[in-house]
């Protein structure tokens, strides 16, 4: 398994410092990169963020998502055609962790900002605890959220109404210009076609 996540570090790091170099750091300069030349580093980041989640933590992968989204408001990019490339993890932690998911969240940042990343808290609350993550050798960013279930929720709240917690992560790549959500290129990069 350790050999399995050196690996996949390798790859993502060829990867990102690929991507970095590419002249993909200028945000929303559409000559510098595509939609279809983001997508792979920003999966492959997404990967490297859950690679670093302990094994014994993780309980399931519930769900993961690669898609584009509109980055700018809709007054100023009424067609979408400003997109980035977004590919996010929610990753259910085992019972006997739970206690530390906030630490577990904390240590993945670290990792990162052992690596020349930027780690910042995005608010939190007592259902969530988040941190953004940039670098100035990478275009994407990434976002870590620990989530657990709201403490004041009342003893009678069903199990199905409260949150289970997870680790969400959720990497986004740089603005860049298509010709819309709706376009073949964007429909075939997110498997619509």
């Amino acid at each position: 398994m350790a050999a399995h996540l050196r690996t996949w570090s390798v790859v993502a790091a060829a990867s990102i410092l690929a991507f970095s170099l590419s002249g993909c750091d200028t945000v929303d300069s559409p000559t510098s990169a595509t939609l279809a030349v983001t997508k792979s580093p920003v999966q492959l980041l997404r990967n490297e963020a859950a690679g670093r989640i302990p094994p014994a933590t993780i309980e399931s992968v519930t769900n993961t998502e690669d898609v584009s989204k509109s980055c700018r408001a809709e007054d100023q990019d009424p067609e979408g055609l400003m997109r980035s490339w977004h590919s996010t993890a929610r990753v259910l932690v085992e019972d006997a962790s739970v206690w530390r998911v906030d630490a577990v969240a904390d240590a993945i940042a670290q990792s990162f900002v052992d690596q020349g990343w930027t780690a910042r808290p995005l608010g939190g609350s007592p259902t969530s605890h988040v941190l953004l993550l940039s670098s100035k050798t990478s275009p994407a960013e990434i976002q870590i959220s620990a989530n657990r279930p709201d403490p004041d929720a009342s003893p009678t709240t069903t199990v199905a109404a409260v949150e289970e917690v997870s680790i969400e992560l959720s990497v986004h790549g740089p603005c860049v210009e298509t010709e819309g959500p709706d376009s073949p290129a964007v429909k075939k990069l997110e498997g619509r076609e």
